[in-house]
């Protein structure tokens, strides 16, 4: 079986991306594939592989959870039974950068959007929301000046249509 080597964790694999980015890929696209109505779940590959799974396992057969495992850990805690309201897309059909900002409301009756940019930073909406987490679930001190394409919860946002 074949095994990507890396000298440690973090590190960038030639053929791959930095960990912090596959995660914002990975929320990224499940998100898009799941509000697109188009398809009625995702599977992810691999669940434990050295260099490019949710789980990587070092030499010694020790496990480590990497950032996208804790992405998709937090989407499925958060979002799991919520039901998808509406999206926010880059105004033009052909151009792709920009704000993208996808609505939940969860069973509780909580509203919450998920958002993030593609391409140049952007600021950040002008939001009502009672805390602001990362793609990880860590809470935010206050809500960012610029978006980027690390998605961010807004929750229990107050003033949607």
């Amino acid at each position: 079986p074949f095994e990507y080597r890396l000298a440690k964790p973090g590190e960038v694999p030639d053929s791959g991306v930095e960990e912090f980015s596959y995660s914002d890929y990975m929320l990224r696209y499940i998100v898009l594939a799941l509000c697109s109505g188009l398809v009625d779940r995702v599977f992810w590959w691999r669940l434990v592989a050295r260099g490019y799974g949710l789980v990587d396992k070092n030499d010694d057969g020790e496990l480590r959870e990497r950032p996208a495992f804790l992405a998709l850990q937090h989407f499925l805690l958060t979002l799991g039974d919520s039901t998808f309201v509406q999206a926010c897309l880059p105004e033009q059909r052909d151009q792709r950068h920009g704000l993208y900002q996808f609505e939940f409301e969860r069973p509780d009756g909580e509203h919450l959007l998920l958002c993030w940019s593609h391409g140049p930073a952007i600021a950040a909406p002008a939001l009502e929301a009672a805390r602001i987490e990362d793609a990880l679930g860590n809470s935010l001190e206050a809500i960012p000046k610029e978006l980027s394409g690390s998605p961010l919860y807004f929750r229990d946002v107050t003033g949607l249509s």
